[in-house]
This record gives C-alpha cells, sequence and structure tokens, in this order.
C-alpha cells in the first residue's frame, strides 16, 4: 500500500541524514563512516523519504554484521537523459562477507545470509526484501554482491527527475584548479574525498 510523494531535494542531505542514523552504532563498535556523495547532482525530484528509508536498511545491516574496518555509502550517475535520472548507491563494508550459496535468497521475505549471526545480532530479514521493493517502485532494482573474508556490497538502484526549480539544476560552484591538503588515515575514505 505504500505510495511516492513527489518533491524537489537535496541527495547530499538525505545521504549524510541516513549515515547520521546509523553513526551511533557504528562509533560504538569502532568504524569508520565513509560518505561518496561528490558524483551526484545536488538535487532532484522524487520520495526522499523512501530513498533514505532504503538507504538506512542497507547501512544498518552492513553496520550491524561488520566489527572491524569500515562502511561507505556511494552515490553516482549510471544514466541521465535530461528529464531522469537514473542513480545507484552502493553500501560496501569490510565485514565478514556472504556465501554465493545464499546471494541468490538474501531478497527474498525473511531470509537471512547467516543465521547463527542473524540470532546473536537480531532481525528478520525483512529490510533487504523491503528495500527492493522500494527501489523497484522508484523504477530501479537492489542487488549484492560479496567475498567469503573480504565484506560486501549491496545497491539499489533508482530513476528520480530532475528538480523543477531551475535554481537547484544550477552547475555547483566548481573547485577545478584549487589546491586542498586532505588527511585522512583510511585509504578509503581519502579516496572519496579526492575524487
Amino acid at each position: 500500500k505504500m505510495t511516492l510523494r513527489e518533491a524537489d531535494f537535496a541527495l547530499e542531505d538525505v545521504m549524510s541524514g541516513a549515515m547520521q542514523m546509523v553513526s551511533a552504532a557504528a562509533q560504538e563498535k569502532g568504524l569508520e563512516l565513509i560518505l561518496d556523495a561528490d558524483h551526484l547532482p545536488q538535487h532532484a525530484r522524487g520520495d526522499a523519504t523512501r530513498l533514505s528509508q532504503a538507504l538506512i536498511n542497507l547501512l544498518a545491516n552492513a553496520v550491524k554484521f561488520t566489527d572491524v574496518g569500515w562502511v561507505r555509502l556511494k552515490g553516482s550517475v549510471s544514466s541521465d537523459d535530461g528529464r531522469r535520472v537514473e542513480l545507484r548507491f552502493d553500501v560496501q563494508d569490510t565485514g565478514p562477507g556472504i556465501d554465493a550459496a545464499r546471494m541468490a535468497q538474501l531478497f527474498l521475505p525473511f531470509e537471512q545470509a547467516d543465521t547463527s549471526a542473524s540470532r546473536r545480532q537480531g532481525g528478520t530479514g525483512l529490510g533487504l526484501a523491503l528495500t527492493r521493493h522500494l527501489a523497484r517502485m522508484m523504477g530501479g532494482e537492489a542487488g549484492a554482491s560479496s567475498t567469503p573474508g573480504q565484506g560486501s556490497v549491496f545497491w539499489i538502484r533508482v530513476v528520480l527527475k530532475h528538480p523543477e526549480r531551475a535554481s537547484e539544476r544550477a552547475a555547483p560552484l566548481s573547485l577545478a584548479g584549487r589546491r586542498a591538503l586532505i588527511v585522512d588515515d583510511l585509504p578509503e575514505a581519502l579516496a572519496a574525498e579526492a575524487e
């Protein structure tokens, strides 16, 4: 019975808000959170609440099942026809990874990749089914890839419109040719900041 509501919104605000929702749990475990929104338009038109819900589901799972390392949320443009823009959001973690035999069932309701870990961590597996449903409602899809022992990448693609207000279509201020010093001890964070 879910419906989508359309409004102009700032993409980075939605992404940073989703990161904020999991920041306490990540900090408790000593995980570094990385946000990479540099490859996205500043604004889009669509349902910011549903997009946020999908991102929070993916981030919460990544933080829940990652004990050491980091979780990164990256947004990128898959295609843009001038009216609609297809965006992809990747949530990558340094968790235990998931066996290939379980990957196909991950987005089914009440399925869990590791029942022993799920019992230990709590949760029903409904979050991934809901995330896929939300992505499909927004004209996209959801999926995942993983290598046991090397972490996982959960992603969603969504189709949004360009904002209606002309002022929000303006290109961001270019910093090309300017100098900046970026210091970080995590290569993944440096890559997100430097791009």
